[in-house]
């Protein structure tokens, strides 16, 4: 594969997931966006042979908080049934005291990570997390 070959194809994987990078002086800016959120991540002190002098700061920049689900997420209401795209794709042991292992089996198996919204009866989302001491 030749350099310009290596570099469209960079291109339209950064296209496909909302990746942008750009060059800010000496630094390397890698910005990545999914639904409302942004994570920046800024790279410097790279030397002539790739190789990064300095770690990158491990605190990447959110500028917004999850408030609802995207397109993709998982959602439930009773934390048996998970939908995605309205169809259902998990269905938990309704007699399990955890959710989690049936829903990251799938997300293992679709290798795809969404975020998990419970929707209370009030129409209210909030955001689960995959892990059990969170919620």
């Amino acid at each position: 594969m030749n350099i310009q070959t290596t570099i469209e194809a960079l291109e339209t994987l950064c296209r496909e997931h909302r990746i942008t990078l750009k060059g800010e002086g000496d630094e390397l800016v890698i910005e990545y966006k999914l639904g409302t959120i942004t994570a920046q991540l800024r790279c410097s002190g790279i030397n002539p042979d790739g190789v990064m002098e300095q770690e990158p700061d491990p605190e990447a920049e959110l500028t917004e908080e999850f408030s609802e689900p995207e397109e993709g997420d998982y959602t439930t209401g009773d934390y048996s049934k998970f939908y995605q795209y309205g169809k259902l794709v998990v269905q938990a042991d309704i007699d399990a005291d955890d959710w989690r292992p049936a829903v990251q089996a799938h997300m293992d198996k679709e290798q795809f990570f969404p975020n998990v919204w419970c929707i209370s009866d009030h129409g209210n989302a909030h955001l689960l997390s995959m892990d059990k001491e969170s919620n």
